[in-house]
C-alpha cells in the first residue's frame, strides 16, 4: 500500500463530514457520550450485515431433499410436454 491510498481517509479526517451509504453511516463523528453508551464499542460505523441462517444438519438435508424433489417433478412436467409435442407416449 502506498500513502497515497489514504488520502480520501486523511481528507476526510480534516473535514470530518458524516457519510451514509444505503441509510448506513460509513462515516460519523462521534461524542464521548456517544460512545459510552455504546460501551466503548467503536465499531459503530459498521457495514450492513447480512445474517445468515446456520440449519441444524438433518434440517438442511430435509431442505435439500424437498428442493430436488420439486425439481424433479418440474424435470418431468417438460419432458411429458416435449414427448407430447414430439407424439410419444
Amino acid at each position: 500500500m502506498k500513502l497515497k491510498h489514504f488520502d480520501d481517509a486523511l481528507n476526510w479526517w480534516e473535514n470530518r463530514e458524516e457519510i451514509e451509504v444505503n441509510g448506513f453511516p460509513k462515516a460519523k463523528k462521534y461524542t464521548i457520550d456517544e460512545i459510552i453508551e455504546r460501551n466503548y464499542n467503536i465499531e459503530l460505523c459498521g457495514l450492513a450485515q447480512e445474517e445468515e441462517v446456520i440449519l441444524d444438519p438433518m434440517d438442511l438435508i430435509h431442505e435439500y431433499q424437498e428442493r430436488r424433489e420439486a425439481l424433479n417433478a418440474e424435470i418431468d412436467n417438460v419432458l411429458e410436454q416435449i414427448t407430447s409435442m414430439l407424439g410419444g407416449d
